[in-house]
């Protein structure tokens, strides 16, 4: 549901209220009852009741204007924790500018975020992991590793991940001269619809992790399968233990043998492989924290307006909407390199995958995938060779075995009887007679 103004007669702009009217007086009451309604809102309360108030305000003469300029963020919230947030971030001052007779600025409200909650997502694959919205107490273990994660956004953000937008590059942040420059290339009737989608387009924006705390993945074991490498490379099948950090390792490693042409020759490549299986343990919380953020990098925003942002207007510009004005808005990009590779992870339970996904490597244009990689590093970097703790179900189960690796380098049905290889290397497995 978009929270949006009747359309306003065909060729009549919508202005802001003029100081002193009774509709400017209604207005900031309306809006002071709101604040109030948002300031009482609990994280698990009904949100219906709150976004129908919301939907209300946006409809009195004086935010028609904001509800064409804020369409973007006045989608409907996820839950009562998303609203008050997006109040609490800006949505609150944004609305209150709105009544600036004499405006000197043009704001951009921030962003709803989604929610990632037992009751919001109640067929989630990682429903063990959520906790409910009302309990306060739940997932205290992961709060350090959510801060890691946001300050791990910011650094892909000034690294130049291209999803991102930093806010610290004065270039992107303050963009007011070139949308002045586009408002005033076409039709004055639009210039204020133009300068609004330019800096639209120009905003920073995050990475940002969903709303709502989970827990850390404690049982089952983790599967992480595919190629690591290029022209030096191992494909691999690894298998971690989330009870007790147990590791097993099967590894078939080669180089990439070049024919004169540059072509890859895969008879020489594979007959080079070295096969390898070893076993010992990582630090667990290490292993923890590297196997959430696998598995909640899909829940990632990769662009996400947190705060309210404020631009100045140009001299003689006034905030005034036409509708039927053409409309640019900005986009976000990705990249790949032909060196990354795709890993297919699967979370069993008792026997059971719970979940599966990807993560592309060993770095990615996507900041959650790009933080578990870096997590990932450091578990491994931990690895104790000896005893493994525990060992995992056989056969081992596993989900899609087609690893993501470049059909330059390697034909599907070479990569796949290799993983199926390892994936019975691990199943042969015997604890050595010297293990307790």
């Amino acid at each position: 549901m978009l929270l949006l103004a009747a359309p306003a007669a065909a060729g009549v702009p919508i202005e802001r209220c003029q100081d002193g009217t009774p509709e400017q007086a209604r207005a900031r009451a309306a809006l002071e009852r709101l604040d109030a309604t948002m300031q009482a809102l609990t994280p698990a309360a009904e949100v219906a009741p709150a976004s129908r108030a919301l939907a209300a305000l946006m409809e009195l003469p004086c935010f028609r204007l904001a509800a064409r300029e804020g369409a973007r963020a006045l989608a409907t919230p996820s839950s009562a924790l998303a609203l008050r947030t997006w109040w609490t971030e800006g949505g609150h001052e944004w609305l209150r500018a709105q009544l600036e007779p004499q405006p000197s600025s043009l704001s951009l409200p921030p962003d709803l975020r989604a929610t990632l909650a037992r009751e919001s997502r109640p067929g989630h694959a990682l429903f063990s992991l959520l906790c409910p919205l009302a309990d306060a107490g739940c997932g205290r273990e992961t709060a350090g590793w959510v801060l890691r994660a946001e300050q791990a956004f910011a650094e892909h953000a000034r690294a130049g991940g291209p999803s991102l937008r930093p806010a610290d590059d004065k270039a992107a942040a303050r963009p007011e001269q070139k949308c002045a420059a586009q408002a005033h290339a076409g039709s004055s009737a639009h210039a204020y619809v133009r300068f609004h989608d330019c800096l639209e387009g120009a905003r920073a924006t995050r990475a940002a992790m969903p709303l709502g705390h989970t827990q850390a993945p404690r049982r089952g074991f983790w599967i992480l399968a595919g190629r690591r490498g290029h022209y030096s490379f191992c494909d691999q099948i690894r298998v971690y233990d989330l009870a007790t950090g147990g590791a097993l390792i099967a590894q078939s490693c080669s180089g990439l043998a070049l024919a004169q042409s540059g072509v890859v020759d895969q008879d020489r490549t594979d007959a080079a492989r070295t096969v390898t299986l070893e076993a010992g343990r990582l630090p667990v919380e290490n292993l923890r924290e590297a196997v959430w953020m696998a598995l909640l990098a899909r829940e990632v925003s990769e662009s996400v307006q947190t705060e309210l942002q404020s631009f100045a207007l140009p001299p003689g510009l006034t905030p005034r909407w036409t509708d039927g004005a053409p409309r640019t808005l900005g986009g976000h990009g990705s990249w790949m390199s032909s060196a990354q590779t795709q890993l297919q992870w699967s979370w069993v339970v008792d026997g059971a995958v719970v979940a599966q996904g990807a993560l592309t490597w060993p770095d990615s244009a996507h900041a959650g995938e790009d933080h578990a990689d870096e997590l990932i590093v450091v578990a491994e970097a931990g690895f104790q060779p000896g005893c493994p703790p525990s060992l995992p179900p056989r056969p081992l189960p596993l989900g899609p075995t087609r690893a993501g690796v470049s059909a330059v380098d390697a034909s599907p049905d070479r990569v796949d009887a290799v993983q199926r290889a390892l994936r019975q290397r691990i199943n042969d497995y015997q604890k050595p007679a010297s293990c307790k």
